[in-house]
């Protein structure tokens, strides 16, 4: 909030910062203003920023109010973190017990900072860590009042603890997860969450396992625990401020350090030349005077030594070469396996997604008493055409060194034999026999769908993204399952009970979220073929389509009524539920082929970083074979050709 500047104090004579922030966009942005400064005021302490002034000044350009600071010189830990990457654990845990000391005295004036970050940890000029900006503070006994919107959260997303996403009341504890985070990624490098959305974030924040740093890197497991107990989900089970302090101080996180160790010492200094002594001299001759004495033969040795001296200098860089090239020759056989691996599972890809897609819509479909007898027809056709399409492209793979993968298939193999069985039941079965086939459909096609996590760890980052991004194809067509499930009868009868709504409102609400990261992580091709099928409203769950809008609005109207008119009004003289059926037809079709597309698209990419690894075995496999001849070569030159020299000398002699 606001802007900082350097300023410089003439009454006082000294370098201050002036944050400044605009009023006229908010009429609560002054009282925020005013709560800052008292935040910061009452949390006195020499580990936070001293505030010198405070004021509201009206100008030609509306009207501003300021907070006049003590200058600090930084860096930030952000910036020590881009600059020098992670900590040392006693690095971090003395960063701890600087912040956690500041927050102890903070939370006994009764202040949640609610803010706690790298960038907000600035290091003064005596080295000590301080804690700024309390414009999102909170004071104890103005708790009651709100000024930030419930719809809007406040702090940073890569920190914020579950209790502050979830916009419930937050305490010390808040600021503990906080600093947890900030602990986490002092020691690792990175935040612990990571994510390009915000509702993402906040989801990993409220839900996902509590990560641990010896996941991404070795630090003792005291201190793996102690940083995790900081980010615990419920608040009372987080250490205090105080207790952080005590832990990151014990002998075993920081070593002890002798008493005066604090100050710096003086460089050594170089030991004064002093007069020889008779000894030395008497033993500096006798290396001498034989040389003195050497017949004149022997003595013209400085052909030879320039030689060796040549040959042993370019050894060494031959050396050098012959080790790197031996480590990426064998980088590149490793990596070589993994692609070649990463080749066959890319493979079986685009059948194995369009298929598995296919049998999701044939389960929904056949399950349904609404849907016509033809509509079922045709979506039999089109299983059984991507069943053909898929045995005839998993008999070109080579299963014999991927088990998991061979497993998956022979179980896919097995459901698939007896496809016809299954839709029986699903169309004229019982109860039992129906949910049997049911689960039989889902598992097959969930086996399918999640044949992107058989790949191996590939270094490209880019087609990394493409695999991750493919794991949202199954909870995408799970979701439009759902509407199409509930839809289709609902609006063939007008009638949609409570527990279909909530069903489908809980749909709807994995789909936004589904699509949103589905968008935000796909490649910009991929991007504008989403735009080009929903209208250009795909990350906001596509609601530029006809049928989108009509989930939508029947969720938020609690009746199908207005949904019904607006659906009628698209297509005059046709039944809603047809209008709508096809409308989700056309569009779940277009999002299947976007999905395969993506999978031929990693194919290809997998298929060309494997063509780019085989280059580069040859290529380090011909330096380190060079690298080899040439230092045998350069060894001989030393040690094979010197003692024949040598022996022909003494036979001169």
């Amino acid at each position: 909030m606001g802007e900082v500047w350097q300023a410089a104090d003439i009454r006082l004579e000294r370098w201050v910062a002036v944050k400044v922030v605009e009023t006229s966009a908010d009429p609560k942005v002054t009282e925020r203003f005013r709560r800052e400064a008292l935040s910061t005021t009452a949390a006195s302490h020499p580990g936070t920023v001293q505030v010198h002034d405070v004021g509201v000044e009206q100008t030609e350009y509306g009207s501003f109010v300021y907070l006049v600071m003590e200058l600090l010189p930084g860096p930030t830990l952000a910036d020590r973190l881009e600059k020098q990457g992670r900590f040392s654990v006693e690095e971090a845990s003395e960063a701890m017990v600087q912040v956690a000391r500041t927050l102890t005295a903070v939370h006994s004036s009764g202040i949640i900072h609610r803010d706690i970050k790298p960038s907000n940890l600035v290091y003064d000029g005596d080295g000590r860590i301080r804690v700024l900006d309390f414009g999102i503070a909170q004071l104890a006994n103005h708790q009651a009042e709100r000024l930030t919107s419930t719809r809007h959260v406040m702090g940073s997303l890569p920190y914020i603890s579950p209790e502050q996403a979830a916009d419930n009341v937050v305490g010390p504890p808040s600021d503990i997860y906080a600093l947890g985070c900030v602990y986490f990624e002092l020691l690792t490098g990175r935040a612990p969450y990571a994510g390009s959305e915000p509702v993402s974030m906040i989801y990993q924040h409220v839900t996902a396992p509590v990560p641990h740093v010896n996941d991404v890197v070795t630090v003792p497991a005291h201190v793996d625990e102690f940083v995790a107990s900081m980010m615990d989900k419920d608040p009372s089970r987080r250490p205090t401020a105080g207790e952080v302090v005590a832990f990151a101080r014990r002998p075993e996180v920081v070593p002890a350090t002798p008493a005066g160790s604090r100050e710096l010492s003086a460089a050594p200094k170089p030991l004064a030349l002093s007069s020889p002594s008779v000894s030395s001299v008497t033993a500096v001759a006798g290396v001498v005077e034989p040389a003195q004495r050497t017949p004149r033969s022997h003595a013209a040795q400085k052909p030879r030594f320039l030689r060796t001296r040549v040959l042993g200098g370019l050894l060494v860089p031959v050396v050098i070469a012959l080790v790197l090239g031996g480590l990426t020759f064998a980088d590149a056989l490793e990596e070589r396996a993994v692609s070649s691996r990463a080749m066959t599972i890319a493979g079986a890809l685009p059948e194995s997604y369009e298929l598995g897609l296919d049998l999701i819509f044939e389960r929904d479909a056949l399950s349904s008493g609404q849907v016509p007898d033809a509509v079922r027809q045709a979506y039999r056709q089109v299983t059984d055409d991507s069943i053909e399409a898929w045995h005839d492209d998993i008999t070109k793979v080579d299963l014999a060194d991927t088990p998991s993968l061979r497993e998956r298939v022979e179980r896919t193999y097995t459901v698939l034999q007896g496809i016809d069985a299954y839709r029986t039941d699903l169309e004229e079965g019982d109860k039992a026999s129906t949910e049997a086939a049911v689960a039989a459909y889902t598992d097959t096609a969930y086996e399918l769908l999640d044949f992107a996590t058989e790949m191996p760890n590939i270094r490209n980052e880019k087609i990394y993204k493409q695999i991750a991004n493919l794991k949202y194809a199954r909870s995408a067509s799970e979701s439009l399952g759902v509407e199409r499930r509930v839809m289709v009868p609902a609006l063939m009868t007008g009638k949609i009970d409570e527990e279909s709504m909530e069903a489908m409102s809980e749909a709807r609400t994995s789909w936004q979220l589904t699509s949103r990261s589905f968008y935000g992580d796909a490649p910009k091709a991929t991007q504008k073929a989403l735009d080009k099928i929903s209208n250009d409203t795909f990350a906001d769950g596509s609601r530029g389509l006809v049928s989108q809008n009509a989930v939508v609005q029947v969720i938020n109207e609690g009746s199908l009524a207005g949904a019904v008119r607006e659906l009628e009004s698209h297509a005059p003289g046709r039944p809603a539920a047809q209008v709508w059926s096809e409308d989700m037809t056309r569009f779940i079709q277009f999002l299947k082929d976007t999905i395969v597309a993506m999978t031929l698209i990693v194919s290809d990419d997998v298929g060309e970083e494997h063509r780019g690894i085989q280059t580069k075995v040859v290529l380090s496999g011909v330096l380190a074979v060079a690298a080899l001849l040439a230092a045998l070569a350069l060894l001989a030159g030393m040690f094979v050709v010197r003692p024949l020299r040598g022996r022909r000398r003494s036979v001169e002699v």
